[in-house]
């Protein structure tokens, strides 16, 4: 939760540094879309991030057991 909120606080501070002059208000029209704002800066932010942790060959297999689904205890519901 903590890493979240704190990835949420960095990406808002860049936001504002970087796009200072977008107007972004409500009442007026739109210069541009916000999404590409937040899109813009979390990829510079996530390049910044895998370039200070890069990946290690030897956690590959590791990397991938988080990635996958865990075992469920119930199966899925289906059509009879």
């Amino acid at each position: 939760l903590h890493g979240k909120l704190l990835y949420a606080a960095v990406l808002e501070k860049m936001t504002q540094s970087r796009f200072a002059n977008a107007k972004r208000k409500l009442d007026n029209p739109r210069r541009l879309t916000d999404w590409r704002l937040w899109k813009t800066v979390a990829n510079d932010l996530n390049a910044g991030i895998k370039a200070c942790f890069p990946v290690d060959a030897r956690f590959e297999d590791d990397n991938i057991k988080s990635l996958s689904e865990r075992p469920r205890k119930r199966t899925l519901q289906c059509l009879p």
